[in-house]
């Protein structure tokens, strides 16, 4: 037996149960319990977890040390420790039916061998556990969190080790061993006695004890990394030292005080407009009381700006969610079972599963259009399509018209549409990396080809994925629903909540407004960019901007960043965006322009702290949650971004209208994880030019990128980034991809991955082509750069060329001489590149880094970036891979500048 426990994990599998069942916490300074005396064996224990915030009391100041846990709550909280995984209920056990609020949990449970039932095919949800079932789940849960447990104790001395069921023996000698569950009294365990409030504080007390300790040992591989700092929701006191006060149940007839608001933010505008004559200095703040305000379109200009000395706050009061929402509520209570007359538009065997809603006394036909979207508790559904899930692959397209044809098989369900009128096809008809969402314009059954309304850009596909979108018959799943424009019209499969339909209009522009936050106010629903911002010195703090972006019926398919939308347009100096919510958009999160990109004057924008998620829904390519499409100086830091088609961040990236350039942008402390699930991309990308110089990325996680992406790609000629102390995690099929640009610093970056992907690719595929007799380039051309490039005689000029020299100093000759490729600035050469101290840890197979060619490394410095098998790596680099903790510990013989723990939100 071993005399030291080794626990970590468990002690945090714990804090999540207590934190999950027992809602609230308790602050040290609070009164202990009532019903915990100071002579109580676990009083140590209760106060020590009260202190800590990790339990709470019952009511009426009790804890009820007594109760006890019941076997469906432990196994949930372990469901949800694990981030509730998507499972499909299986009726596993005769007792537990689904869409029960623990029947994900049990079946994930049982399907990951933690519970095996209590016998005759039960499993007792509500039955208290005992403590022999609890050391068993505790014991089979740290198995599969990859935690040995071969710690044992001799507990046969124990009087009543004869009622340890045979299961549990194993289990409960591990838990006394690690010092989890000892005896009840220094004879008995009472293994099939209740696990009680007072028994899991204690438990935990021990736990806590021992994670500083960081004694459990765990198998030798990795997992995905978890980050150790995690997001806490920010305090917000109810605000009392506002000048104006807006209720839902206010008058806008009232002066706007706490007992006689306002009632609409339009009416606060006008208050503020008035108290700027007379004050000057100090905050104006306006404070809305928590409701949902409905509709909001409004612009704020100069006139409604603040000053340095009187700036301008609006914020919520602090007493619950201030929403405006720009859709319309379609109550459960509203849908009625389809007429006969309605029957045509649908599949003949789901019609009674298909309800409809009368919208016509809700809005007007120019208050949404195809681009309005529906949701359920916060949460879209899907327009009825066809494939119901993924694309459809059985299509070729005709690259010279706007036509595709479709395999026999999926044109007989065209052919029975009753109209064309609307439907969408979105998808990847041209390039992998380039998404499309166009009208369809007609079908031919005869020849089975689909007609669309424009030629998809860049047509070269062999092999075009999409779907068919906004098509009745294919109403056919839950969650999906269809509009029937002309008559107005909701229908939805099974609906079973109230919705909220989205509408055109935006909330806000900002122009030329000054020096104004907004704190605490959530904007909601439609199908516009939700705020744009041309002024200075505006923050948007702890806001939820959810369901916004589309407009479809204006889609262009430019792959830059002014087709489509975003959430969030920002233009100007000290614009932040932070501690905020930003979820289920169509197009994209933010985008940012700022900063004067000749004379290389920081903007000082900031995108901090932000949860950026479910984006790229309809736009799926280059709408990314972050886009520096013109921005000099800004910082991206400390987001979560995640679930996306595409890419997470996009930085300048000149497209044809030669706008785009990014300079001096630092994106540092990100995790990014579940992007470029399906395009050809990357995580963070950015390229073709010369003019994006000395953007820094540093310190970021990124993880689960797409077979067919990338974790950073640096395109075509892109010149004079750093990349500094990133992490990354199966992050596609190469972790940088660096083709053809200078001057790029890649340094003390660590890929981890299962098969050996390779880590590093340098290309030089212009070099190759010039010396292979091609003429690819001319320096006039050449990605851009030339309108990206202050003019020669400016100031702008004066002050790149001392910048960055080497950009002056390149070659523009390209006729074609063979001493061309030995000249290193020379244009088409890779040069002033640096690969250092990047390490890569694999499972499975291994590739070396791929360098295209010669010319790759000729004046590049390509050095100390090893490539180890998992197995043989050194085993003392990450303080608990197998726990996701990449912390560099002390000793490691490895020395790397990634300061893991401060990844993440805050």
């Amino acid at each position: 037996m071993k005399t030291l426990p080794r626990l970590i994990s468990l002690a945090l599998c714990l804090i999540m149960i207590l934190s999950c069942v027992i809602a609230g916490t308790v602050s040290a300074e609070e009164q202990l319990y009532t019903d915990v005396k100071p002579k109580r064996w676990s009083y140590e224990d209760i106060k020590y977890v009260t202190e800590k915030g990790l339990m709470n009391g019952t009511g009426d100041g009790k804890f009820s040390p007594a109760e006890t846990m019941t076997r469906a709550m432990v196994v949930t909280v372990f469901y949800r420790l694990q981030g509730e995984p998507d499972v499909h209920y299986r009726e596993t056990f005769t007792d537990v039916k689904n869409n029960k609020w623990y029947s994900n949990a049990v079946t994930w449970a049982a399907e990951n061998g933690i519970v095996n039932g209590v016998g005759g095919g039960k499993f007792a949800p509500m039955e208290t556990v005992t403590r022999e079932q609890l050391a068993t789940i505790l014991m089979r849960y740290a198995t599969t969190q990859y935690i040995i447990t071969d710690d044992t104790a001799d507990i046969t001395g124990y009087a009543d080790y004869g009622r340890i069921s045979n299961f549990a023996k194993d289990a409960m000698a591990w838990a006394n061993a690690v010092g989890l569950i000892t005896g009840v009294t220094s004879k008995t365990l009472e293994p099939r006695g209740g696990a009680t409030r007072e028994q899991f504080a204690a438990i935990l007390h021990r736990f806590n004890e021992l994670i500083e300790s960081n004694s459990f040992d765990f198998e030798d591989v990795y997992n995905a990394p978890k980050l150790i700092s995690t997001y806490t929701e920010k305090e917000y006191p109810p605000v009392t030292d506002a000048d104006f006060y807006v209720a839902i149940d206010g008058d806008d007839t009232n002066p706007g005080t706490l007992d006689k608001p306002f009632a609409t933010f339009e009416r606060a505008v006008l208050a503020v407009r008035e108290l700027k004559k007379t004050k000057t200095s100090g905050t104006i703040k306006v404070a809305f009381k928590a409701g949902n305000y409905g509709n909001l379109n409004i612009t704020l200009t100069a006139e409604d700006a603040g000053t340095a000395e009187c700036p301008i706050t609006y914020c919520a009061y602090g007493d619950g969610d201030v929403i405006f929402s720009n859709g319309v509520e379609v109550k459960l209570d509203e849908f009625v079972p389809l007429e006969e007359s309605d029957k045509y538009l649908f599949m003949k065997n789901k019609c009674d599963d298909i309800y409809k809603a009368d919208l016509s006394d809700k809005i007007t036909i120019g208050e949404y259009s195809m681009s309005s979207m529906l949701y359920g508790s916060g949460k879209p559904l899907v327009p009825a399509r066809f494939p119901s899930t993924d694309y459809m692959v059985g299509i070729s397209y005709t690259t010279s018209s706007k036509t595709l044809s479709v395999i026999p098989l999926f044109a007989n369900r065209f052919k029975n549409y009753h109209t064309y009128e609307d439907i969408l096809c979105v998808g990847h008809l041209g390039n992998e990396y380039l998404g499309h969402a166009v009208n369809v314009e007609s079908y031919n059954p005869e020849t089975c080809e689909v007609t669309l309304t424009q030629t998809p850009f860049q047509y070269n596909n062999e092999k075009p994925v999409c779907y068919f979108s906004n098509i009745s018959e294919e109403l056919d799943m839950k969650g999906e629903f269809w509009i029937d424009r002309d008559n107005k019209v909701l229908y939805v499969y099974k609906p079973d909540d109230d919705y909220t339909l989205s509408t055109v209009d935006s909330f806000m522009h900002l122009d030329g407004a000054d020096y104004i936050s907004f704190v605490g106010l959530d904007f909601k629903y439609c199908t516009a960019d939700a705020i744009k911002i041309n002024a200075n010195n505006v923050t948007i703090d702890q806001a939820e901007i959810i369901g916004v972006g589309a407009d479809l019926d204006t889609y262009k398919y430019i792959n830059n960043g002014n087709g489509g939308t975003y959430a969030v347009h920002i233009n100007g100096y000290n614009v932040s965006v932070k501690n905020s919510e930003l979820a289920y958009l169509e197009g994209g999160g933010i985008i940012v322009y700022g900063g004067d990109c000749d004379n290389l004057i920081p903007s000082g924008n900031l995108i901090d702290n932000n949860y950026i998620h479910d984006y790229e829904r309809t736009y799926e390519t280059y709408k990314p949650g972050v886009r520096l499409m013109n921005s000099v100086g800004a910082v991206v830091s400390h987001n979560e971004i995640c679930n996306a088609t595409h890419a997470a961040i996009i930085f300048g990236q000149a497209e044809e209208d030669r706008t785009g350039r990014a300079i001096d942008n630092i994106v540092e402390y990100n995790y990014i994880h579940d992007v470029v699930i399906f395009a050809d991309s990357a995580a963070i990308y950015g390229g073709r030019t010369f003019a994006d110089r000395g953007n820094i990325f540093r310190y970021n996680y990124i993880a689960n990128v797409g077979d067919a992406g990338w974790a950073v790609y640096l395109d075509d000629g892109l010149s004079g980034q750093t990349l500094h102390g990133n992490i990354f995690y199966e992050a596609g099929q190469f972790t940088v991809l660096h083709s053809g640009g200078r001057d790029n610093i890649v340094t003390d970056n660590v890929t981890i991955g299962r098969s050996g992907i390779a880590t590093l690719r340098i290309g030089a595929k212009y070099a190759d082509s010039f010396a292979n007799g091609t003429t690819l380039i001319t320096w006039e051309s050449y990605y851009n750069s030339y309108k990206l490039i202050p003019a020669e005689g400016t100031a702008g000029r004066a002050k790149w060329e001392a910048r960055w020299p080497e950009l002056f100093a390149m070659t523009a000759d390209l006729s074609l001489s063979a001493d061309r490729l030995t000249d290193r600035n020379f244009v088409a050469n890779t040069a002033g590149c640096v690969f250092r101290n990047n390490l890569s840890f694999f499972q499975k197979d291994l590739e070396e880094h791929e360098i295209e060619s010669e010319y790759s490394l000729m004046y590049n410095t390509f050095e100390n970036n090893p490539i180890y098998r998992w197995e043989e790596a050194p085993d003392n680099i990450f303080v608990n891979p197998a726990r996701g903790n990449y912390c560099i510990r002390e000793d490691s013989p490895i020395k790397l500048d990634i300061p893991f723990s401060e990844i993440g939100r805050y």
